[in-house]
Parts: C-alpha cells; structure tokens; sequence
C-alpha cells in the first residue's frame, strides 16, 4: 500500500541540504500519474540567497559575518578604494540581471537592502550595483555633504552594515 502524506513524521526544522519529495506529472516513467522526484529547497523556492553583515575598520577591506548562504560560492569583499567595494559571485552558473535592466531575461538578482544597524546617525549614504557581465555587487559609499566617497568605518563608525539578502533567480 502507497503510503500518504499523513502518515510522514513532520519535521521540526530544515535545513539547506533537506530534501523535498515532489511528484512530476510531466514525467510518466514510473507511473501513469507520474514521476516521484526529489528537489532541493533552492530548487523549490527558485532563488539562491546570500545575507552577510559588513563592517570595516580603517582602510582595510570590509569582514563580513554570513547569516545564511545558500549560493554555494564563499565570497570575501574586496576594497578598490575609498569608499568602492565588491563582493565577487564569479562561481555562481548562470547569468543575471538586475530586474531594473532592460537585458532582464528572467535570471534576475533581486537586493533587498535594509542599511545598517541603526546603533549611529550615518555621515553619507551609500547605493549598490550588480555588474551582470563580471557577476560582482559593487557598494558605494559617499558623503552627505559633497558626495564625496568615504570608507564603511567612516559612514557608520562602529554600526554595521546589514546587507539582508540578495537572491540569485535561477
């Protein structure tokens, strides 16, 4: 006798690596009413994530705390100058767009952006941008007087910068 649904045991957590059991209708190899398949979680929500907490202290480039990866690529922030870092994704397979360009193809990077921790007024303000040829997200951070850029430890002092999510549509 098939088993059901109910008779399962409920997990209480999952995790990235977790399996989920999905039955394929469009594949009939196994059965008339179709194919029963696994995916992974990735696979079923349809993006990747990456959520890391940035700070910095001076000129050197920015550590980052990773709250959740599920891209498979370990990323480090490099520091180009004052005020310009990039966060490199060269490892991820496939090629995305920022929703906002008119090259959108339906592989998109989606960048939810919260700012910092809130522990301390902010000097300047800062703004991202997805190069989709280099698959790099590049941070900028400038002053609020001139615009002049100015390193994370500068715009924040001691706060963190929360970067909460960028998703790879897959």
């Amino acid at each position: 006798m098939a088993q059901q649904i109910s008779d399962f045991t409920a997990a209480t957590s999952a995790d990235k690596s977790d399996l989920l059991a999905i039955v394929d209708v469009s594949d009939t190899t196994d059965a008339a009413t179709g194919t029963t398949k696994k995916i992974t979680a990735s696979e079923f929500l349809g993006y990747t994530t990456y959520i890391p907490i940035i700070t910095q202290s001076g000129t050197s480039a920015p550590s980052q705390t990773v709250v959740q990866n599920t891209t498979g690529i370990t990323s480090s922030w490099t520091r180009d100058s004052a005020g310009i870092y990039w966060l490199d994704f060269t490892g991820i397979t496939g090629t995305f767009y920022s929703p906002m360009t008119s090259d959108w193809a339906g592989n998109a990077i989606l960048i939810n952006i919260h700012g910092y921790d809130g522990s301390a007024a902010l000097d300047g303000g800062y703004m991202y941008y997805w190069d989709s040829a280099a698959k790099k997200l590049y941070l900028y951070c400038y002053d609020d007087t001139g615009g002049s850029a100015i390193d994370i430890g500068t715009l924040l002092g001691t706060s963190a910068l929360h970067l909460p999510e960028i998703r790879f549509y897959i």
